[in-house]
């Protein structure tokens, strides 16, 4: 590591209270013999790498890691963690069940000034709630969308210059709660369901709180069940909770019903409760329930605008049932929402810009708060763990440090692994940003470009060199501590019998009521029989995969099923699509044999997949479109008598991903009309009349894929991107 004394570290002597901390805690004759030891090896090694070739460095610094390593033995276990020095840094294990946390010093910030005062008794417990607000970017603050929050800020504490440390929910969820993020890997929630996390959860219940998570979507999703069933007493989604609301479009029932459900819950608690709750309105498809008016232009701001209404409904609900001046209040967002701000940044799976991960964090307390005030000083989500510590007057290992005091030295460390990885870091006004695939950089002074329009990269080369370390040496740190074993363990709520020979009968054995997901594709031997019978079985599914069933037909859905979201019917040549309305009428996600030119009644669809569409027309297709103005994925096998009308009318949309495969009739004029959508994945085939003129859509994408379209493959740019159609 190459640590050894300078004379600088004798500056630490003005942290003299931690120093006494320490011997007190150790014993003043354990103390005086760690700082010996350190003096001796690291005085040792000084002088054995002085005046010694290079080639002899290795073979010292061997013999002198295991002097140090040895001397560590002279150190009770109990009190290694004291040290800052890599010989008494411990290495957690699953088995150990220890938290991820002791191989970074801790961050305690005792001696510093205080920014802000939350009136707490020395042993008050009051409720504590956290509040995430899905896809929140602190841009449209004070800006009119979000009136409750603006109106709320006069009385609280908000922080204008706060992050999430990732632009997923579920790297929300790990650094809100948990103050660490995850692996810079583009991988969900499952690998860490058994990681041996220390956090917010556990730290309350030492205190005598119960603890609870309650989410208006589905907590199956992502293995979000099994992760938070380690952490809380108590979990409830919109299956459990019994939510009034069937009718929605989107991921789950609309924000306001979560809202009530949670503050009549936390009414009953008689003791004190860490809450933590999740919203999904402000979500894509975007979609506001039909008795909420909006006066926005644009659906996300409806939607986000919503959101803020369904906050000040939960506030209200706290307020009318007495609970506000019992309730200690934290509102921030898990992560922001591009809207093209940056070049094709229209999703969270690309870019660390601003609008991807600036949110706002606002703490309320009825009655706690004396003087509101507003923070510009930058934090985190990684620092409300130790935030929540300091309000208890404790200490416990934290990667980030605790909001309550002033940090001038503060960083914020930003990642997204997704599309070509990002890295990123802000400090101070600056904030650097690398593309872990190309290794280009981006440097921005916040202070004087907010809207991040001016990389100074090379103006200021050293600082971004700076921040590059600094940034590398934290995730390197954090790859080192996930030291478990990451492969993914099947969920009890699944059900996957894939590509097997399974009978009715056999399946019918398999069946647990619990199953919200369950994939059936390739199971030849099934019929409407078994398929019925797992319907009526499991009353939450949500998903369900038929693909490569030839013979199931619409007479499996006899029944209403409001629940299932997604379908896979991409095989079944014989179902009837005017029965399957009105027994599944919520599916969002659906694949579709269409066969014939029929004008499908299904609507709410948020991803369609039509298969075998030749006989589908413009009139039909204008119908089905008209009836589901929400899509974001849209994909059509056989697009024979297809038109130009089509991509005209799709460009009133908000598609994200837009396939066609054998379409002879479009032309570089439909082309255009795409110009202004989001997309992110495009492919075309058997299109002769579409030509390079259409160059100015394709060179946006991130996904492309080309074949038998004109002159278009001939391109050196469209044939560098070209992916196959799988992918």
């Amino acid at each position: 590591m190459k640590l050894r004394v300078r004379w600088t570290d004798f500056f630490y002597l003005r942290d003299r209270k931690f120093l006494i901390h320490s011997a007190k805690e150790m014993g003043i004759k354990q103390f005086f013999r760690v700082i010996l030891i350190l003096l001796l090896f690291d005085g040792f090694g000084y002088f054995l790498y002085k005046d010694i070739q290079i080639d002899f460095i290795w073979s010292i610094s061997i013999v002198t890691g295991l002097l140090s390593g040895i001397s560590s033995l002279c150190i009770p276990r109990s009190v290694q963690y004291v040290v800052n020095h890599p010989c008494f840094l411990i290495r957690p294990t699953v088995r150990e069940k220890k938290s991820l946390l002791p191989r970074f010093p801790p961050k305690v910030l005792a001696n510093n000034p205080k920014s802000f005062h939350i009136q707490m008794a020395p042993e008050e417990k009051p409720h504590l709630v956290f509040l995430f607000l899905e896809s929140f970017p602190a841009k449209y603050v004070g800006t009119g969308v979000t009136p409750c929050l603006d109106r709320w800020i006069q009385k609280g504490i908000y922080f204008s210059q706060f992050y999430s440390n990732g632009t997923l929910t579920y790297r929300a969820l790990l650094s809100g709660l948990f103050g660490t993020v995850a692996r810079n890997t583009a991988r969900g929630l499952a690998p860490y369901v058994d990681v041996p996390f220390k956090g917010i959860p556990e730290f309350l219940k030492k205190k005598g709180y119960r603890t609870a998570f309650h989410h208006n979507g589905s907590l199956s999703f992502d293995c979000q069940d099994r992760f938070l069933a380690k952490h809380f007493d108590e979990m409830a989604d919109q299956h459990s909770m019994n939510l009034p609301c069937f009718d929605y479009i989107g991921w789950g029932p609309p924000d306001e019903y979560l809202m009530e459900y949670s503050a009549s819950w936390l009414e009953k608690q008689k003791n004190p409760t860490f809450l933590t709750l999740f919203t999904i309105s402000n979500h894509h498809p975007w979609a506001v329930p039909s008795h909420y008016q909006s006066f926005q232009d644009s659906r996300f701001l409806q939607t986000l605008e919503y959101t803020d209404y369904s906050l000040g409904c939960f506030i209200e609900h706290l307020r009318a049932k007495n609970l506000s001046k019992k309730t200690l209040l934290f509102i921030l967002g898990d992560h922001g929402q591009p809207t093209g701000e940056h070049h094709r940044n229209f999703y969270n799976s690309r870019f660390l810009y601003e609008e991807n991960v600036h949110i706002p964090l606002l703490i309320l307390g009825e009655g706690r708060i004396s003087e509101p005030k507003l923070i510009d000083s930058i934090g985190s989500q990684m620092d409300l763990f130790p935030t929540v510590v300091d309000l208890f007057n404790e200490n416990e290992f934290c990667l980030g440090s605790s909001l309550i005091r002033s940090d001038s030295e503060r960083s914020v460390f930003l990642q997204n692994p997704y599309s070509e990885g990002f890295l990123g870091c802000r400090k101070g006004k600056w904030k650097w940003i690398e593309n872990c695939f190309s290794s280009d950089q981006e440097l921005y002074d916040l202070k004087e470009d907010p809207g991040e329009t001016k990389n100074l990269k090379s103006v200021y080369p050293e600082i971004a060199e700076l921040l590059k370390k600094q940034t590398h040496s934290f995730f390197s740190q954090i790859e080192g501590n996930y030291d478990v074993d990451f492969q993914e363990k099947p969920s009890s709520y699944c059900l996957d019998l894939s590509n097997s020979l399974v009978t009715d009968q056999q399946l019918q054995a398999l069946i647990l009521p619990q199953f919200n997901r369950v994939n059936l594709e390739n199971c030849l031997l099934l019929t409407d029989r078994g398929i019925s019978c797992l319907l009526a079985r499991c009353p939450n599914l949500e998903k369900l995969n038929l693909k490569g069933i030839l013979e199931v037909t619409e007479k499996a859905f006899e029944g209403f099923y409001p629940k299932l979201r997604t379908l896979d019917l991409s095989d079944a040549v014989d179902v009837k699509a005017e029965k399957l309305v009105s027994y599944c009428p919520y599916v969002q996600d659906l694949s579709f044999n269409i066969k014939s030119n029929i004008f499908l009644q299904m609507q709410n669809l948020v991803r369609l997949k039509l298969l075998n569409a030749d006989e589908m027309t413009d009139d039909a297709m204008i119908f089905l479109l008209q009836r589901n103005p929400y899509l974001n994925s849209l994909m059509i096998y056989g697009c024979a008598k297809i038109t130009d009308q089509i991509l005209f009318f799709l460009k009133n949309l908000s598609l994200e991903i837009l396939w066609f495969f054998d379409a002879p009739l479009f032309t570089d004029k439909g082309i255009s009309y795409l110009e202004q959508l989001p997309l992110r994945s495009f492919a075309l085939t058997g299109s002769p009349l579409v030509t390079e003129k259409s160059f100015f859509l394709f060179k946006k994408l991130e996904s492309l894929y080309l074949k038998d379209c004109g002159t278009c493959s001939s391109n050196p740019y469209l044939l560098k991107n070209t992916v196959d159609s799988e992918q």
